[in-house]
């Protein structure tokens, strides 16, 4: 198990991850679902929730989705 896992937890972690999220894979979901306004995310395993709420600020930073609110 601690192979798989990091035991640490923090806003804006693992910066180039985080920049290819946000500059990269942001834009392809846009376009593969153009459709849709909104985009749900998944944060497996995450302590006490810096990761999905640092991929809401970047999710929220570019929009290009509706926020939902939950």
């Amino acid at each position: 198990m601690d192979v798989l896992t990091v035991n640490e937890t923090y806003f804006f972690r693992e910066q180039n991850q985080l920049k290819a999220f946000s500059e990269e894979i942001l834009e392809e979901l846009r376009v593969v679902n153009k459709d849709k306004k909104s985009l749900r995310i998944w944060s497996a395993g995450c302590s006490t929730g810096e990761e999905p709420y640092t991929l809401a600020m970047l999710i929220h930073e570019k929009n290009l989705f509706q926020w939902l609110g939950y």
